[in-house]
């Protein structure tokens, strides 16, 4: 889909590493830029599976950038501006988290290039120049504030879920531009994301609630219960049919249950959800947590269960799915689309500075000589 599309991805975290390795995913040529001898921070996180070449075994590293070209380049030197500048000469889109200001060169250097910045607070107002992070971005942006029981701390939402969520929005807004730029080619084509203005979108509904209902108290205790092998949701306070109710009372083989005014409607049963919950818990702490949740799918009810890693891994939706790639015998989750019923595969993430003599030799017209002098010089 992207075939024709070549992706200069200068990034150096999570956000703008995922979007150019989902631009990979569509076909594009990604060109992965690192700094020679250091390389990306994302290359210096564990787990390693070599603890003595670590640079070259970071399993999120090697997650982020399956499928992509790596080239080293430093581009404060003045050699390196120079091979710089010819590197986004062929390129059709940068993405850039440093936060350095090179929209003004970059842009001189090829006018028509979408330039994507990717920053926490945003390239203007007063927090433009403000260090962050996702803890910092879900803190600022509410979302910390909707996690957790209302009697405890605010929790964080795990992993970097947050950063993910940036990196789907770094490659909405390039896929946007592209489209932009067929009907305006010589536009600006600046794409600017931030981590605060991504996760404040993540919970705007608690915002709205505020403001029309005065309502700031946006947790809930929990409806999780305990089972035998880990922990179910089951949804009963939100069926809204009663033969759903009435079959789920006979899987308890608590038929008193259906004439119980507490949980005669929807209303109620949510209403007196605390009480309810109490009664389900002996029977819920004797059943495993997948049964639960086909007994309760089974009769249209809402039902889920907390999933351990493992659980993950052997999820016969995900694997009917193939939403995992193996790659050098571990399993990587997959991109998050189907295109045409199929999930694209991608080819290994490269070594630091893998391509070197492929990039600037064969693509921009270097000679291997020259290449070896900027090599020896510490430029690549």
């Amino acid at each position: 889909m992207l075939d024709d599309l070549r992706v200069i991805d200068l990034s150096n975290s999570v956000p703008g590493s995922y979007a150019s390795k989902l631009l990979a995913s569509l076909g594009a040529q990604v060109i992965k830029v690192e700094k020679p001898n250091i390389g990306d921070r994302c290359r210096c996180v564990g787990p390693f599976t070599f603890k003595s070449m670590y640079k070259e075994s970071s399993l999120l590293f090697r997650y982020l950038n399956i499928g992509k070209k790596g080239i080293t380049l430093d581009i404060d030197t003045v050699s390196g501006k120079k091979v710089f500048d010819d590197l986004i000469s062929i390129a059709d889109i940068v993405i850039d988290d440093t936060n350095t200001s090179l929209e003004n060169h970059i842009k001189t250097s090829n006018p028509s290039v979408i330039l994507c910045s990717i920053s926490d607070f945003g390239m203007s107002g007063p927090y433009a120049n403000f260090k962050g992070g996702d803890l910092i971005n879900q803190g600022l942006a509410g979302l910390l504030q909707t996690m957790g029981l209302p009697s405890r701390e605010p929790l964080k939402v795990g992993g970097n879920a947050g950063e993910y969520a940036v990196g789907i929005s770094v490659f909405s807004g390039i896929l946007i531009s592209l489209f932009s730029r067929d009907s305006n080619p010589m536009g600006n084509n600046v794409v600017e994301t931030s981590g605060l203005q991504t996760l404040a979108l993540a919970q705007i509904h608690n915002s709205i609630n505020s403001q029309f209902r005065g309502d700031d108290n946006v947790r809930r205790e929990s409806s999780l219960l305990k089972a035998k092998n880990g922990w179910v949701t089951m949804g009963l306070a939100t069926g809204s049919r009663d033969d759903t109710w009435h079959n789920f009372c006979q899987i308890l083989e608590m038929p008193e249950l259906i004439k119980d005014a507490r949980f005669s409607s929807m209303e109620l049963r949510r209403k007196n959800e605390s009480e309810l919950n109490q009664i389900l818990e002996e029977w819920v702490l004797h059943q495993d947590k997948e049964e639960i949740y086909h007994k309760l799918q089974n009769i249209s009810t809402i039902a889920g269960y907390v999933a351990e890693p493992e659980d993950l891994l052997e999820s016969n939706q995900l694997l009917e799915r193939a939403f995992f790639n193996n790659q050098d015998g571990m399993l990587y989750p997959g991109i998050p689309f189907l295109i045409d019923d199929s999930r694209p595969s991608l080819d290994k993430a490269p070594l630091l500075g893998e391509n070197n003599i492929d990039i600037y030799c064969n693509l921009l017209g270097y000679k291997l000589s020259d290449v070896l002098l900027l090599h020896q010089s510490g430029v690549v």
